[in-house]
């Protein structure tokens, strides 16, 4: 449960980057 919350900030930080 917890992976998948790491995966979508993850995701976010990537999001931000672009």
């Amino acid at each position: 449960m917890k992976l998948a919350t790491v995966q979508l900030i993850l995701t976010l930080k990537v999001w931000s980057w672009l």
